[in-house]
């Protein structure tokens, strides 16, 4: 359950820059059990990214999905932002540039669950919230949370739309048979109908 930060093992880190061999994972005293099952809690300003940095390649297309939720509200009027972004990464997974998909302002208890996705690529599109930054090979996700309150975690997942696109079954016969299911089933209740009037 690699998307999954409050689940057991190394895959979640505070760290936004580096090799996934070289960034710490989280505390274990940040996985708790809450409504959504195992999630990270963020306590106050904090930061959650996965340990691996993916590669974003040319002519794909990605989507990024976070949920999360308030657990304690925060005492500051404005409640304290909650943001979701994209940190790029060189060839080496030195830091380059962050970009801010999202900053979710006055989030509250009483909100619930929320989630969010986004889709980015190398290059803009109309259907691309955000475009890698020119030298960016490598990405990593993340949700920053600042001052007061918590906030619970579930899941940061990334997906190469690409891929998942990639399989594209022809549903010709599938069709045809249920069209013909169709056809005996009508003859079948002329056929009633028939009857019932003779």
């Amino acid at each position: 359950m690699r998307q999954r930060p409050g689940e057991p093992g190394r895959f979640f880190t505070s760290t936004l820059d580096g090799e996934p061999t070289s960034v710490t994972p989280i505390a274990d005293v940040l996985k708790v059990i809450g409504i959504d099952g195992r999630v990270a809690q963020l306590v106050g300003a904090g930061q959650l990214a996965p340990i691996a940095a993916f590669r974003v390649e040319p002519g794909h297309q990605y989507r990024v999905r976070f949920a999360f939720r308030r657990s304690v509200d925060s005492e500051d009027p404005a409640g304290d932002a909650v943001r979701m972004g994209l940190r790029w990464l060189k060839n080496d997974k030195a830091g380059l540039a962050t970009t801010v998909l999202a900053d979710l302002l006055d989030l509250r208890v009483a909100h619930g669950r929320l989630e969010h996705s986004y889709n980015f690529a190398t290059v803009s599109a109309d259907n691309i919230d955000a475009a890698a930054p020119a030298g960016a090979i490598y990405v990593r996700p993340f949700i920053r949370t600042f001052s007061f309150g918590a906030t619970q975690v579930e899941a940061i997942e990334l997906t190469d739309l690409t891929l998942a696109s990639d399989y594209s079954p022809d549903l010709t016969l599938y069709r045809n048979e249920i069209a013909g299911l169709r056809q005996r089933l009508d003859d079948a209740l002329a056929r009633i109908e028939t009857l019932e009037g003779a």
